[in-house]
């Protein structure tokens, strides 16, 4: 890509863009800015580099360049990635909002209910983590699944006394 292209001051986005003699400026491969109007490609710019947006418009050589490029490079398996679950990623985000704006309804109407799961929800997760360790201390030769019953059991009993002493709080 480098050895055909020309340095320009913003990429040309048509076919027709008339480039005037401050627009360019000349490269050592290629010489001087001998850029003629009608015979130049719609371009669009990547970190700073104007790159084709239909690879069929230009030369073999270009476009050999291009895919050459293209083809061996992390960043550009990840930027083809991205754009393969475009359509993924914005449904997401947009169910995200969506979700989120719901969770706000349910909060601003029924904050008590959603406490009241969260706490047994929390309940249920120190009781299935303990149950969790005492069938791995079957199956795991040491004390590491003894320390974490240990710590899983430190935080139920702690988590159950500030739910006693601030139970007419919540």
């Amino acid at each position: 890509m480098k050895d055909y292209g020309t340095c320009v001051k913003s990429c040309p986005d048509s076919k027709t863009f008339a480039f005037g003699a401050s627009d360019c400026k000349p490269i050592p491969l290629k010489g001087n800015c001998n850029i003629v109007t009608d015979q130049g490609y719609t371009t669009k710019e990547i970190f700073n580099i104007c790159v084709p947006s239909n690879t069929d418009a230009v030369g073999s050589a270009v476009k050999n360049q291009w895919e050459s490029i293209m083809g061996n490079q992390v960043a550009s398996r990840f930027w083809r990635d991205i754009q393969l679950c475009s359509t993924a990623i914005y449904i997401s985000l947009a169910l995200g909002l969506v979700y989120t704006m719901m969770y706000l309804y349910a909060m601003s109407n029924f904050a008590h209910i959603i406490a009241y799961i969260a706490i047994a929800m929390l309940e249920l997760i120190f009781v299935g983590g303990m149950g969790a360790c005492l069938y791995a201390t079957t199956k795991v030769q040491g004390y590491g699944m003894w320390i974490t019953f240990g710590s899983l059991l430190f935080s139920f009993l702690l988590f159950n006394a500030m739910m006693w002493c601030y139970w007419s709080k919540l």
